[in-house]
């Protein structure tokens, strides 16, 4: 929740009139009078998606965070998995890390976004929604886990789209430094 308080002079009618107008363009997606972009689409597209990216690598290199919960261990089949792909292709593959990566496909993709305006809205959505069967199939499984057979061995969750409390308060805080650069500007 987001409470913004504005003191005008309620005689000032121009000042009232030009705020307002100002306030309730810049949430339907348009342009403000200065001439520079000031909506939503532009909010979500400049504070919250470098935001959201940087906590994506973050969590792919830490396996884990505190919105996803720490990844689970690799699987002892994956270990031996590994050392047979690295041994067949002359690599040097660590067995144990990285988890949740064996392409790059999935921190890629999970990096994507769409960003999306009308009107009245606009939305950030995060993987986007367009997506390859394997790109959907990957983040299906690191969300929820599974198996990739239907008499394979059981693998965990290990959540890559996911936002916790600290990344509501973050762009709670971010809204409100918005708004209040918003407020500052028509005032």
């Amino acid at each position: 929740m987001i409470d913004v308080t504005v003191q005008l002079d309620p005689n000032d009618k121009a000042r009232i009139d030009k705020l307002l107008w100002g306030l309730s363009t810049a949430f339907a997606g348009h342009a403000v009078s200065t001439g520079r972009p000031r909506d939503f689409r532009s909010f979500l597209g400049v504070r919250v998606l470098p935001y959201l990216q940087d906590r994506m690598r973050a969590r792919f290199a830490m396996e884990g965070d505190d919105a996803s919960g720490q990844w689970a261990a690799l699987h002892v089949r994956t270990h031996w998995w590994r050392e047979m792909f690295a041994a067949t292709h002359g690599l040097n593959i660590q067995k144990d890390h990285p988890i949740n990566f064996r392409t790059g496909e999935l921190r890629e993709f999970a990096q994507t976004y769409d960003l999306e305006s009308t009107a009245t809205t606009a939305e950030l959505v995060m993987p986007r929604r367009l997506a390859t069967s394997v790109q959907a199939t990957k983040l299906r499984h690191a969300q929820r886990g599974g198996t990739m057979r239907r008499s394979g061995t059981r693998f965990p969750a290990r959540p890559v789209a996911v936002l916790g409390t600290r990344d509501k308060t973050v762009i709670d805080r971010q809204l409100e430094s918005w708004v209040g650069d918003l407020i500052k500007e028509l005032a």
